[in-house]
């Protein structure tokens, strides 16, 4: 329950289904190429051609980080996502529901439970299928992980309630799903997430547990 509740606060990612199979592209020859850049190097650059160049480079350190396995990694991919929301084209992600609504993947977090590190290595979730949906519209969201293979999937649904920031939600959660079994959430099953990079395909979130979260869209279907 409580990984359930961790998974819940994530603005989590690319949306693949149980059929479909990841596309995973390395990153990794760029991520010496890009640590190479210095500022000089950047501020030459035009604004979207600085913020590819660093999508780059935290996409790349998320991989060599194994998502937020490797601990010793962390520091580096903090930077990098420090980096990119120094660089975010939408200050008011709640005010843009054509970019929020979607799919997405997580690829990175700082989240032990939601990696599931203190469980069995057979009962972690599986790379790239942690997955989360948003509607910016009806403030829904669903997070959901496949575990066992793809057998069992486990899932959080959670109304999300805007501050008037732009950037900030309470979220709610309703209901709980282990495999078949449903649970209702209690009222105390509550967090605060807050969406500080967002565009086409990447988005980074806060937690208010001081988790982050790196996320990439999979697609534009909704719940």
């Amino acid at each position: 329950m409580a990984a359930l509740l961790s998974l819940a606060l994530t603005p989590l990612s690319i949306v693949l289904t149980p059929r479909l199979s990841p596309v995973h592209l390395s990153y990794q020859p760029y991520l010496t190429l890009t640590r190479s850049s210095s500022r000089a190097t950047t501020s030459c650059l035009q604004p979207w051609q600085e913020s590819e160049l660093a999508k780059v480079r935290l996409l790349a350190e998320c991989e060599a980080a194994a998502g937020g396995r490797d601990t010793e990694r962390r520091p580096g991919v903090r930077e990098s996502i420090e980096r990119l929301e120094q660089l975010n084209p939408t200050p008011r992600p709640l005010e843009r529901p054509d970019l929020l609504s979607g799919c997405w993947r997580l690829v990175y977090t700082t989240s032990d439970s939601i990696l599931g590190t203190s469980r069995p290595k057979w009962f972690r979730p599986q790379a790239q299928r942690i997955l989360q949906s948003i509607d910016a519209k009806r403030l829904e969201a669903k997070n959901e992980e496949w575990l066992l293979a793809g057998v069992l999937k486990n899932q959080v649904k959670a109304d999300l309630l805007p501050r008037e920031d732009g950037r900030t939600v309470d979220v709610q959660f309703r209901r709980f799903g282990i495999g078949w079994l449903r649970i209702r959430a209690p009222a105390s099953a509550r967090g605060v997430l807050e969406t500080t990079y967002l565009d086409e395909s990447l988005r980074i979130s806060r937690g208010d547990k001081g988790n982050l979260f790196v996320l990439m869209r999979a697609g534009r279907s909704r719940i």
